[in-house]
């Protein structure tokens, strides 16, 4: 599996980039597990992980560490163990403790969690309602624009949207890549939704979603 380490940073602002060896032969479906040595204490979640080979344009870390005090240790070394082969090391990196970590906003101390969570709030609205959007939506094509600049449709879906020959069969397609694209898609949907659709979105949002 390859991703683009542009496209993940930019996905994880707020986050320190730290260059190391991707090297590591990993079995789809396997179940694997992060180690932090080096450093006194450190705490990992979750204790182990599945690697999964597909994946939607969002990227997400796996383990998050959380270092204690890294005060007179000169690296952390991370290791990834293959839980299904009693733990044997299958890739490790060693990071220098004098990496500088982002900086923390005390008001806000994890800037990009509140957009995270509208982002999946927006995605349960969609969810909740694909039926009756399927059905209601009108403005199909100004909704296309919009997502052809967020990048959640590509221009041959695009040329495929226009020239159906009805408005259902346009959001269906439509639908299929908000839902391939998961989370930031459906995401980029709603607000299309709330810019061309406002009155829909809100008699929709009058339904419970939980």
């Amino acid at each position: 599996m390859h991703l683009y380490s542009s496209k993940v940073e930019h996905q994880q602002k707020g986050s320190t980039f730290i260059k190391s060896s991707s090297n590591c032969t990993l079995s789809p479906r396997g179940t694997y597990g992060l180690c932090c040595e080096l450093v006194a204490n450190s705490r990992i979640q979750p204790k182990s992980g599945q690697f999964d080979y597909d994946y939607s344009p969002n990227f997400h870390p796996t383990f998050q560490v959380f270092l204690d005090c890294i005060s007179g240790a000169e690296n952390i070394r991370l290791s990834l163990l293959d839980r299904g082969s009693n733990d044997q090391r299958v890739w490790e990196c060693l990071v220098p403790a004098d990496f500088v970590p982002p900086q923390v906003n005390p008001i806000n101390p994890n800037p990009g969690a509140e957009a995270e969570l509208n982002q999946l709030t927006d995605a349960a609205f969609v969810d909740k309602h694909m039926a009756d959007l399927i059905q209601r939506v009108k403005m199909v094509q100004h909704v296309a624009d919009d997502l052809v600049m967020e990048e959640v449709i590509e221009d041959e879906l695009y040329s495929r949207i226009c020239s159906a020959d009805n408005t259902e069969k346009q959001i269906r397609l439509m639908f299929d890549a908000v839902q391939a694209g998961g989370t930031r898609a459906k995401s980029a949907f709603y607000k299309a939704l709330q810019k061309h659709e406002p009155r829909l979105v809100q008699d929709l949002g009058k339904i419970k979603l939980f």
